[in-house]
């Protein structure tokens, strides 16, 4: 009759099979993920196991650009309109376009500016009336005298803007002829108040008197 087995027996065995199955389960991993699947192939086509990574094709200059991690290419072409080399050339020639667009914007602001004060400047004149009064010559003395200092000022008020791509002709042009709109209105509110000297009277004292070409006398009693 066989003897009986004790626990502590049956424990070591188990214990022992356990490990023989991590033994070769580890042995058959490491087999299967060090050999190539099929080393015969790979011999007969003269190809590297594909767990190898040759570096023979990754060979750089150290002094050439690298780009940075998640640069693309194909975005950068796409958004600024250029070849990825003339990234810098390109990005400084649009900088000026938009500078020399925003300087060309800014000079006909400035050029229309006056074109939004001739309504108030005309309705005030013409509110003063054309009597003699305060009133009525301060504001045609104002509205005259500030057009003749903007238009004396105007290669000044221009004169930031200058630039290679800016025309700031054109737009001086129009200034100047806006603020001229005014002086002129203000010269006639002037005539109209009797304060220009456009008539023959307004120079009586620097007209010489008329030379006498004839003489009459009455006849003496003999």
């Amino acid at each position: 009759m066989a003897a009986a087995t004790s626990p502590r027996q049956v424990s070591f065995t188990l214990l022992a099979a356990q490990l023989s199955l991590l033994a070769y389960s580890v042995k058959h991993c490491d087999t299967d993920a060090v050999a190539p699947a099929h080393p015969a192939k790979h011999s007969e086509q003269g190809m590297a196991p594909p767990f190898r990574v040759d570096f023979s094709s990754q060979e750089r200059s150290l002094t050439a650009p690298v780009d940075p991690p998640g640069f693309d290419k194909g975005h950068a072409v796409a958004l600024l309109g250029a070849p990825v080399a003339d990234t810098t050339g390109s990005v400084a020639v649009r900088r000026k376009e938009e500078e020399c667009a925003m300087k060309q914007a800014h000079a006909w602001a400035i050029a229309k500016s006056p074109a939004q004060q001739l309504p108030m400047m005309f309705f005030m004149m013409w509110m003063a009336g054309s009597g003699i009064q305060i009133f009525s010559i301060m504001i045609t003395g104002t509205n005259l005298v500030q057009p003749v200092r903007a238009i004396l000022s105007s290669r000044a008020t221009f004169a930031p803007l200058v630039d290679k791509g800016v025309d700031t002709t054109t737009p001086r042009a129009l200034f100047i002829a806006l603020h001229g709109l005014v002086l002129l209105y203000a010269l006639y509110k002037l005539d109209r108040m009797g304060l220009l000297p456009t008539h023959v009277s307004d120079w009586l004292p620097h007209i010489p008197p008329p030379q006498q070409l004839e003489f009459s006398s009455m006849g003496v009693a003999l």
